[in-house]
C-alpha cells in the first residue's frame, strides 16, 4: 500500500513540475495526500476540487473562508467562487434550521 502512495506522490509531484496541476491534484487526492492535492488544485484554480479536498480535511468555517478568499483573489471568475460558497452556506443554515426545530430551538 505504501509503495502505491509513494509512487502516486512522486507521479503527482512530477505532474506539478510539468504544469499539470489538475491531474496531479486528482492523483494526490486518490493517494490520500490531501494537503498536497489541495495546493495543486489551488495552483490551477480548480476551486470545486479544492473545496472537496478541504471538506475531506475537515476544514473549519474559518479555514473554508480563508480558502475561498485565497481562491477568489487568484481567480478570474470570482463570482462563481462566491456564488458557490454562498449556496453552500445557505444550505448549511437551512439544515441547521431543521435540526433546531426538531430539538425545539431556534437559530439566530
Amino acid at each position: 500500500m505504501y509503495v502505491i502512495q509513494d509512487l502516486s506522490l512522486a507521479y503527482g509531484e512530477d505532474l506539478i513540475q510539468n504544469g499539470r496541476c489538475l491531474e496531479a491534484g486528482l492523483i494526490l487526492s486518490r493517494a490520500g495526500k490531501c494537503e498536497r492535492a489541495l495546493t495543486a488544485f489551488e495552483d490551477c484554480l480548480e476551486w470545486r476540487h479544492a473545496v472537496t479536498v478541504a471538506s475531506r480535511l475537515n476544514f473549519s468555517d474559518l479555514q473554508l473562508s480563508v480558502l475561498a478568499k485565497r481562491l477568489a483573489s487568484k481567480s478570474l471568475n470570482v463570482t462563481s467562487v462566491l456564488v458557490y460558497f454562498h449556496c453552500r452556506l445557505t444550505k448549511i443554515w437551512h439544515i441547521l434550521g431543521h435540526f433546531s426545530k426538531a430539538f425545539g430551538r431556534e437559530t439566530h
